[in-house]
């Protein structure tokens, strides 16, 4: 055994093989540790491997099987010729090898790329940094915590697994199961996830945002709630600048504070957070264990609780039948408080077999309680036929 105080840069020997050179350290020392010979340099130690240069306080390096372990009491610092630089308190590889090892306090960046973890590993020859055993990934637009990542610098993506949170000034986003590509700034959802955006709670099977045209498109088993009374159920959802266009089997839930839920379903719903808007188009058919109805379009004003039927309106209240050129709701706690038909109004119900009591004017307006009518009043122009 002996103890070589030097200072020096060199590249000789043992040292030069497998692309691997010690450049500067104080001292030298060659141990015997469990009948293995292992050379140790301390004291701001400098060594090259491939494309990479690393700082450190010691460095052991084993003769038989050219394994290296690096260690610093503050930080040891690994810097890629790619501009990658890692900083963690422990790094360890094997000489022949392209993949480098960080423990303990791991921080890398690249530019404004930055990751946070206990545990990464390095492939040199790829250019992929990869944690599985939690961590956290920033850049300017997002911060993501997860289990694992695979992030690959040379193509500029990143591959998220497990427990992912994400968070961005946009939205942000649960889910297992997410990749990332820098280069278009487009997030792809590979598993069912949660986005959280304007004030809506969506969750889709898979699908894909773009941060730069700020839209959002899911498939499968869609949900979004809506202040935690009105949800929307689909198989396709598109987002542009804050209006949701929900296609295939699109449906509408509304449940009240209290009594019975409401079901609307058409060809289309669109939710327009910018005006809180929500519509739905052709085909219209809505019901709860009270009332049913249907139109081309239904209109509902999220702000002033107005609901509008348009185009061809009918409903039916227990038994009665309403119809109006548009026939206008206005609904308190998402239950139905009163009716107004400007123009047209008609109302009929069944007597007998083809017989209907029925009543027509100019306009109607009436109160509901607990999904009944409980007043009407008929004005302009107002004929009644009624059956004993």
């Amino acid at each position: 055994m002996f103890k070589k105080l030097f200072f020096f840069i060199f590249s000789i020997g043992c040292y030069s093989q497998n692309e691997f050179q010690i450049l500067q350290s104080e001292t030298l020392e060659q141990k015997n540790i469990s009948n293995e010979k292992f050379e140790i340099f301390s004291g701001n130690v400098i060594a090259k491997h491939k494309q990479i240069i690393l700082y450190c306080d010691t460095m052991l390096i084993s003769k038989k099987n050219n394994f290296v372990q690096a260690w610093s009491d503050k930080k040891t610092i690994l810097k890629d010729t790619n501009d990658f630089i890692i900083e963690s308190k422990q790094i360890f590889f094997f000489k022949s090898d392209s993949i480098i090892n960080f423990k303990n306090e791991v921080f890398g960046q690249k530019k404004k790329q930055k990751i946070f973890t206990e545990d990464l590993s390095y492939n040199l020859k790829q250019q992929i940094a990869y944690f599985i055993n939690k961590g956290t990934v920033e850049d300017e637009n997002y911060i993501v915590n997860s289990d694992n990542c695979e992030y690959n610098l040379k193509n500029k993506t990143a591959n998220f697994k497990y427990n992912i949170e994400l968070e961005s000034e946009d939205l942000s986003i649960l889910s297992n199961n997410i990749e990332i590509n820098r280069l278009d700034n487009i997030i792809h959802f590979n598993s069912r996830t949660q986005i959280n955006k304007d004030s809506l709670i969506i969750e889709g099977d898979k699908g894909s945002y773009s941060k730069k045209n700020k839209s959002l498109e899911l498939f499968g088993n869609i949900i979004v709630n809506q202040n935690e009374k009105i949800n929307v159920y689909s198989d396709n959802l598109r987002d542009n600048d804050s209006i949701s266009v929900f296609t295939i089997n699109p449906k509408l839930i509304i449940n009240p504070n209290k009594g019975d839920s409401f079901m609307i379903k058409g060809e289309k719903i669109i939710i327009n957070q910018i005006d809180s808007l929500l519509s739905v188009i052709n085909n219209v058919f809505m019901k709860n264990d009270s009332i049913k109805g249907k139109c081309n379009k239904y209109l509902y004003e999220l702000k002033s609780n107005k609901v509008s039927l348009i185009n061809d309106p009918v409903l039916f209240i227990n038994k009665q039948q309403i119809t109006g050129d548009t026939i206008f709701l206005y609904t308190k706690d998402e239950t139905i408080d009163s009716i107004y038909i400007p123009n047209n109004a008609f109302l009929s119900s069944k007597k007998f077999d083809n017989y209907y009591n029925q009543i027509k004017g100019k306009v109607l307006k009436g109160k509901f309680y607990k999904n009944k009518i409980q007043s009407m009043n008929i004005t302009g122009n107002s004929e009644f036929k009624y059956f004993n």
